[in-house]
């Protein structure tokens, strides 16, 4: 019953110091091996422990460009162009919204197309 009880106690102790060891560092084989996977430096250093995890994320986010806002209505299409002044036909169709120009005697009047 001791023996058992010895064996068990130092079965428990080998596996605490393996286990805080192991825990957050990595070899330059293991660092390798997550590079050719394709994991990125930020997270290879991140896994390994030589990163903190703070509480914002710290890696660039990707801008989008924005669309124009044509509130659900990707499907309409025109070809008339609304401007501050007065409405024209342009020779391109394009949803609601997207920026457009008409062309007058006076110069470029810039505008948005609209609904027909």
């Amino acid at each position: 019953m001791k023996l058992r009880l010895w064996s068990l106690l130092g079965l428990i102790c080998l596996f605490c110091l393996t286990a805080t060891s192991a825990r957050a560092e990595c070899t330059l084989r293991d660092k390798q091996a997550l590079l050719d996977s394709g994991t990125s430096l930020y997270e290879i250093d991140k896994i390994c422990g030589e990163i903190k995890e703070t509480g914002k994320n710290t890696e660039p986010e990707l801008t989008r460009p924005k669309r124009p806002d044509t509130h659900g209505r990707l499907q309409e299409s025109s070809n008339i162009c609304q401007t501050e002044y007065l409405w024209c036909e342009v020779s391109q169709s394009g949803p609601p919204g997207t920026p457009c120009q008409c062309n007058t005697r006076y110069g470029l009047l810039f505008g948005v197309i609209i609904r027909k």
